[in-house]
């Protein structure tokens, strides 16, 4: 996977000579932290941000809950959750919720120099995720915890590409020392309501 640092650069160039009121980034939660050497990124691209003075507000967005809810049928048809989390916590937050904080801050005042860490409020471990869809499938869903060597060739072997496997396994060791984990409520101040859980997501595919 590309870096895409010059990338970011280049827009945040732009919007310097454009003369941009405002410019809102969706960052990582907890970027600064983050092993996860495709990511690091985002630190460049804060740290761009903020040297060009423009006025900005910085959503360190957690991981979707999406990442997994997108993949139930599949997750159902093996039976398993495959993984190198150990025990780590996600503190994954909902597409829709993390889209109404962005919408928050472009359309009210207050913001601007703020940079918001959002966070799900539910957090959970991948063998707490099996738990979840299996009550939800009502299907005996087991987490498996791998090395990482051995889900890298679990991935690999089912068909992904080696940069976008290297990055899941990385994500993976980056939620086993709870770098994707947070305790921050911003999200929740910033909707007015409590954020959408797994469970949520998952009634919302049923409905």
């Amino acid at each position: 996977m590309n870096d895409r640092s010059a990338q970011h650069q280049a827009v945040v160039q732009a919007a310097v000579r454009a003369n941009i009121k405002l410019l809102v980034y969706t960052s990582l939660l907890k970027a600064p932290q983050t092993s996860v050497s495709v990511l690091k990124e985002h630190i460049h691209t804060e740290a761009a941000i903020r040297d060009s003075r423009i006025p900005y507000v910085i959503l360190r967005n957690s991981w979707y809950i999406e990442n997994y809810t997108d993949n139930v049928q599949l997750i159902l048809s093996q039976g398993a959750i495959y993984g190198a989390s150990g025990d780590g916590r996600i503190a994954a937050a909902s597409r829709a919720d993390l889209a109404e904080a962005a919408a928050r801050v472009l359309l009210e005042d207050g913001h601007t120099g703020k940079t918001y860490e959002l966070a799900g409020s539910h957090q959970f471990t991948k063998a707490e995720l099996a738990g979840i869809i299996s009550n939800w499938s009502h299907k005996n869903i087991a987490y498996q915890n791998m090395p990482p060597e051995q889900y890298t060739a679990t991935l690999t072997g089912a068909g992904l590409p080696e940069p976008i496997a290297q990055f899941l396994v990385q994500a993976d060791l980056a939620i086993a020392v709870n770098e994707l984990n947070s305790d921050s409520d911003d999200l929740q101040f910033l909707i007015g309501h409590p954020a959408q859980t797994v469970e949520d997501v998952l009634g919302e595919m049923n409905a």
